[in-house]
């Protein structure tokens, strides 16, 4: 109640210009001491016009920062943080069923402000999901992907990781992961783009006739720096490569394909609004300005001039709100336990076979 009432205040007080708001949400207190609270403005108030008041609402509300982050068209979310620490959590041990691999749909990959565990939905009961993933270097992105595959990789999950940069993050995992990684063979890359596009196609036509496609293995496709891979090659190449992953975006969710996209310095050019709208997550690190982190979440808060978000720290965008949250650590103990379940590495070559026999097997 406190919280509340003062938030009230501190508003009233300081005579924001239009600004009417209702607290309408129960307050979320986190263990540093601070709290979000949820806001309803009147009709017409320029969200930008309020965000010039956060310095001087952090100072009448006693905390370190203050953020206001659009959830809808009158709501905003008003976050006041005392700072975060800078160290970040271990990754939470990988639990083994002790018999077969299993199926997993979200994996932890750090904590919020309230202490709590973050899952992120790799797969839905509906069957895909895509990621978008943008930041500057050294903030993180790297250590999200390899929380995110060191976290599935005890599962009967298909994970192919395409890293130009000759591996430098994804050859750890070489033992479970199909990894592609040489830069200077981009036809490598868009063989394999178009070799997954077909086979979602086929368990797309599977599911046409009638048929459940439970038995197939799920897949994550894992996209390094995405924006330098659409660069490679000729033209032509470029212009192939764009539209084969912007189709297999379009199709991979009935066919149980999870695609995550990750990229530094996101920019409008290089992140479509198409591709963006499919993400059920996105996730932005610290980025460079107001433009890098509308292309990534699709509203502001991520920029460097005004986020509170250190390395590996990140804003998670999901249904309309955002999470800020420290990303789990990943240690060379849990890589090396990831790198050990080998026997259920499934590469693209096997994800066709697969396909092919259970077209046979659904013809008899």
């Amino acid at each position: 109640m406190l919280k509340r009432e003062a938030t009230r205040r501190a508003i009233q007080n300081l005579g924001i210009p239009y600004c009417t708001v209702s607290i309408w949400r129960k307050v979320e207190k986190d263990k540093a001491g601070g709290f979000s609270i949820h806001l309803r403005l009147r009709t017409g108030i320029d969200l930008e016009e309020l965000r010039k008041f956060e310095g001087r609402l952090a100072v009448a509300l006693r905390r370190d920062q203050v953020e206001i982050t659009q959830v809808s068209s009158n709501t905003v979310l008003l976050t006041a943080t005392r700072k975060l620490s800078k160290v970040l959590p271990n990754k939470a041990n990988v639990i083994e069923n002790g018999l077969l691999p299993h199926r997993t749909n979200a994996v932890a990959i750090g904590v919020n402000n309230q202490g709590k565990e973050v899952e992120l939905e790799i797969f839905g009961s509906d069957g895909g999901r895509t990621s978008l993933v943008g930041g500057n270097p050294n903030q993180g992105k790297s250590s999200l992907l390899k929380v995110i595959a060191s976290a599935l990789s005890h599962t009967s999950t298909a994970i192919i990781w395409f890293d130009p940069k000759f591996g430098a993050d994804a050859r750890v995992f070489n033992n479970r992961v199909e990894v592609f990684d040489n830069p200077n063979n981009p036809d490598e890359y868009l063989q394999a783009l178009q070799d997954l596009q077909r086979i979602a196609q086929e368990r797309n036509h599977f599911l046409g006739q009638g048929l459940s496609i439970d038995a197939l293995p799920r897949v994550l496709l894992i996209v390094d720096e995405w924006a330098v891979l659409a660069g490679l090659g000729p033209k032509a190449f470029q212009t192939e490569f764009g539209q084969t992953l912007r189709k297999l975006v379009a199709t991979s969710r009935s066919a149980n394909i999870s695609i995550v996209l990750a990229t530094q310095r996101p920019t409008k050019e290089n992140i479509d609004v198409t591709t963006r709208e499919l993400s059920a997550n996105r996730i932005a690190f610290q980025v460079g300005d107001i433009y890098a982190s509308e292309a990534i979440l699709g509203v502001s808060g991520a920029e460097r001039n005004k986020t509170f978000l250190s390395q590996g720290h990140c804003l998670l965008w999901k249904e309309g709100l955002l999470v800020p949250l420290a990303l789990y650590r990943v240690t060379d103990e849990t890589i090396l336990k990831a790198s050990s379940y080998k026997g259920l590495k499934i590469s693209i070559s096997d994800l066709i076979e697969m396909n092919k026999i259970f077209e046979r097997e659904h013809q008899r």
